[in-house]
């Protein structure tokens, strides 16, 4: 069995993720030296952003939110509490670090799909995408809320339910399940594959108006069953755990396509003050070492890391789930 989710854009733990998006990114275009650590959690009223930073820049936090929770559609009053707070002088030096403690890093590619993806990770992205370009775009969908999140299940290398939670307003359950299971079918989801929609019965709002979030809660880039990669929500482009993720889904496309293998894994290895991962580890979904095919050296991935660390870029990562949108450099 497999299974991946792919949150819609207005979900609480969404909202959470690009509002540390936004921050890290605001910081970063004042100060590209920027390193920071924050979490934004809350709603129904408040939002705690918590965390520490090494900055030259300073702008003013509360209002930036409020800018992006609007950007976001969330129109109610929501008050912010900031506690983003300076590192210590005793721990500059170890904050500064891209690798702090010895981490793998895994990067994953396979043609099972078009995106290069496992099909319940292309699927869940597409479904949800899916429902959100209905919601801004299509008049007759003005019933559909902006929170909510899509799961799909595979068995095997088939792909065979899909279920949705979502806001619906006022409208008739059964009327949102027809029009969602259509419109699915519409977009290539298989004719005979279940869809479920809101599997309790009527949901009409349950945003971060009504609800809770947290940043960094959805970790899962290329579904359940792969390695886990990190939500960089809140962190910088310095830090091993982000670039890295960059870099392994990168390096395991460009195998891919070099080699007749069906499937890439990569592994990144770095221990404490790395900046570039000193193992790399190749291998399709046979187990086979494909170390032959990667060409790249330290300036080349230097290249690429500096290429990649352009403005906005963190919150356009958390936009694509890490990994498969089109606007991020290393697809």
């Amino acid at each position: 069995m497999r299974l991946a989710r792919a949150p819609l854009s207005g979900h609480p733990d969404n909202i959470c993720d690009l509002i540390a998006a936004g921050i890290a990114d605001e910081y970063l275009h004042r100060d590209p030296e920027t390193r920071i650590r924050c979490n934004v959690s809350g709603g129904r009223g408040a939002i705690f952003v918590t965390g520490e930073l090494l900055t030259q820049a300073d702008f003013d936090v509360s209002h930036l939110i409020q800018r992006l929770l609007g950007q976001y559609g969330v129109y109610e009053s929501m008050e912010p509490f900031i506690a983003l707070e300076p590192v210590g002088s005793e721990r500059v030096g170890i904050f500064k670090q891209s690798c702090i403690d010895p981490i793998i890093i895994n990067g994953y590619a396979t043609r099972e799909t078009d995106s290069l993806l496992p099909a319940p990770i292309h699927w869940a992205k597409k479904l949800a995408q899916v429902l959100d370009e209905k919601r801004k775009r299509d008049p007759d969908w003005f019933w559909l809320g902006a929170s909510g999140s899509v799961s799909v299940i595979g068995v095997g290398k088939e792909v065979t339910e899909v279920a949705v939670e979502v806001e619906h307003g006022t409208q008739p359950i059964d009327q949102v399940r027809l029009a969602i299971a259509d419109e699915f079918f519409e977009s290539g989801w298989r004719q005979d594959a279940k869809v479920t929609v809101n599997s309790f019965g009527a949901m009409e709002k349950n945003n971060i108006e009504v609800s809770v979030g947290r940043s960094s809660s959805h970790v899962v880039a290329y579904g359940h069953g792969l390695p886990i990669s990190v939500n960089p929500a809140g962190r910088d482009w310095h830090a091993a755990e982000v670039y890295g993720a960059w870099l392994a889904r990168y390096i395991a496309k460009n195998v891919l396509q070099k080699s007749d293998a069906k499937a890439v894994m990569s592994e990144l290895f770095f221990t404490p003050g790395d900046v570039i991962p000193p193992k790399i580890s190749i291998r399709d979904e046979r187990g086979n070492d494909l170390s032959r095919f990667l060409e790249i050296n330290r300036e080349q991935v230097v290249n690429l890391l500096e290429a990649w660390k352009k403005q906005g870029i963190m919150t356009e990562v958390i936009k694509s789930g890490l990994i498969g949108g089109p606007h991020l450099p290393w697809e």
